[in-house]
C-alpha cells in the first residue's frame, strides 16, 4: 500500500488511492492477461523502468490478494467507500472515495476485449457496470433508479448495501467456468465481422414466461407448480441453495425462478391458500433477505389474515419500513391483541397522518386510484398499492377493526 501510495504523485490526471484500487479490481474481472501498459497510460503520467517494476509487481500481488478475497466471500470495498446517511450527496461528489473507486473499477473493467465473449458473460459484465455507474454521480444514480424521489434515497442506501455482494457474484458467476468458456468459437475473427444470431429458443421462453406470469387463474398453479419442480431438479438443487442463499436475486439464472415463485405464492392468496402463499414467500425471503421483490409487503397482510401475529411481528421488525404497509399492519395488530389502547391509538393516528387517504379508502368514503407501476407517499396511490397487497382483506378478517379505524 506504501509502495502504491507513492506511485501516486506520477499521476497525471491526479489519481486517488480509490481509484486505483477500483481499477485493480476490474483487472480482475477479465479472462485475459491485463495489458500494463494500458494501465500505466490510464493510471499514470511517466514511470521510470524501476517503478514499472515496482508497480507491475504491486499490481501482481493486489490482483491475488483480490482473487483470494473472492475465492473465500471475503472481497469487501475499501473502508472510505461509503454512502452517507446523513448526506448521501457528499457521497456523490466527483472526488469522493465511493465514486473514485467506481469510476477506477469501470476503467479496469474495460481491458476486457469483449468482442469475443460469450452472450450471458457480456449480460453479467453489463448488469454488474449498471450497479457501479449508479455511484458515479447523483444524474447517474438517479437515472439507474428511475424512482419516485420521494424514494430515492430508501433505493440508493439499498442498491449501496448490495454494491459489494453483487461485485462478488458477477466474480463468481464469471469464474464459474474455465477461462477457456468465456470464448466462444470464432476466436480468430472480430465481433465486428460477425452478426450474432439471434436467439430463437431463449425468445420463446421469455415468451412462455410473459404469457405465465400475466395468468392469474387457479388453472395456472398446477402448472407453475411443474416448471419450479423441473428447474429445482436441474439447475436449482439443494447444494446450490447452500451455497447461494442470500444472492438469488443478484444471480441472472436464478431471476426466472424468483419470479415464478412469488406469481404462484400470489396466485395462492387470490385463491385464499394462505398456508402455501405464506410458505412460498418465507422461502423467498430466505433466498433473498434484501426483498427486492417486495415480498414482504404481501406476507405482512397475509400474517394478518391467519392472525398469525408472532410472525407478523417478527417481520414487522426485520423490516423498519417507513411506507404505509407496516404501519398499518402495526396499527391492526396492536388493536386485535390490545383493543382500543393508547399504543393502538398512537399507531392509528400515525398512519391517519402520513396518508389522509387510508381510512377513507379502506371504508369506501374514497375510490382508489388507477393501478400504477410505483406509487407515491401519502398519495391515494400508496392505499392502492396496500390494497393490492391483500391489505383490505386483512381489515375485514378481524372484526370490529374497520369500525376502530374509522372511530375518531
Amino acid at each position: 500500500m506504501k509502495t502504491l501510495k507513492a506511485l501516486l504523485k506520477y499521476s497525471g490526471k491526479q489519481t486517488t488511492l480509490e481509484f486505483v484500487q477500483g481499477y485493480i479490481c476490474g483487472l480482475v474481472f477479465s479472462p485475459q492477461e491485463y495489458n500494463f501498459d494500458k494501465l500505466v497510460k490510464h493510471l499514470f503520467k511517466v514511470l521510470t523502468p524501476e517503478h514499472q517494476i515496482q508497480a507491475q509487481k504491486l499490481v501482481d500481488q493486489t490482483m491475488y490478494k483480490l482473487e483470494v478475497d473472492f475465492e473465500q466471500a471475503q472481497f469487501k470495498l475499501p473502508k472510505k467507500c461509503v454512502l452517507s446517511k446523513k448526506d448521501y450527496l457528499a457521497s456523490l461528489q466527483p472526488d469522493s472515495a465511493l465514486v473514485q473507486w467506481c469510476n477506477g473499477a469501470l476503467l479496469g473493467l474495460t481491458q476486457i476485449n469483449k468482442s469475443k465473449l460469450k452472450k450471458e458473460h457480456k449480460q453479467i459484465l453489463s448488469v454488474l457496470k449498471d450497479g457501479l455507474i449508479t455511484f458515479t454521480s447523483l444524474d447517474n444514480a438517479k437515472q439507474q433508479l428511475a424512482v419516485p424521489e420521494d424514494m430515492f434515497e430508501h433505493f440508493l442506501h439499498e442498491r449501496k448495501r448490495n454494491l459489494s455482494i453483487q461485485i462478488h457474484n458477477a466474480h463468481f458467476k464469471l469464474n464459474e467456468f474455465e477461462q477457456d468458456a468465456w470464448f466462444t468459437n470464432n476466436d480468430y475473427f472480430e465481433m465486428d465481422d460477425l452478426v450474432e444470431p439471434f436467439d430463437e429458443e431463449t425468445s420463446e421462453i421469455e415468451e412462455m414466461l410473459n404469457i405465465i406470469l400475466a395468468d392469474e387463474s387457479l388453472a395456472v398453479l398446477p402448472i407453475l407448480d411443474d416448471m419450479i419442480d423441473e428447474i429445482e431438479r436441474l439447475h436449482i438443487t439443494k447444494q446450490f441453495i447452500k451455497q447461494n442463499t442470500g444472492l438469488f436475486w443478484l444471480m441472472p439464472e436464478t431471476q426466472s425462478y424468483m419470479l415464478l415463485c412469488a406469481h404462484r405464492a400470489y396466485v395462492c392468496a387470490k385463491y385464499k391458500q394462505y398456508d402455501n402463499a405464506i410458505k412460498h414467500m418465507q422461502t423467498l425471503l430466505t433466498l433473498n433477505p434484501n426483498d427486492n421483490q417486495g415480498i414482504r409487503y404481501t406476507l405482512t397482510n397475509l400474517l394478518c389474515i391467519t392472525k398469525n401475529w408472532e410472525q407478523q411481528q417478527k417481520l414487522e421488525q426485520a423490516f423498519p419500513d417507513e411506507f404505509l404497509t407496516f404501519t398499518a399492519t402495526k396499527a391492526l395488530r396492536l388493536f386485535v391483541q390490545q383493543g382500543d389502547s393508547k399504543a393502538a391509538q398512537k399507531v392509528k393516528k400515525q398512519l391517519k397522518s402520513d396518508n389522509k387517504h387510508f381510512m377513507k379508502i379502506l371504508t369506501g368514503q374514497e375510490k382508489v386510484s388507477s393501478g400504477s407501476e410505483y406509487f407515491q407517499p401519502g398519495d391515494k396511490s400508496e392505499v392502492t398499492m396496500y390494497i393490492d397487497c391483500f391489505g383490505k382483506q386483512a381489515w375485514l378478517a378481524n372484526e370490529g377493526s374497520l369500525f376502530w379505524l374509522r372511530k375518531n
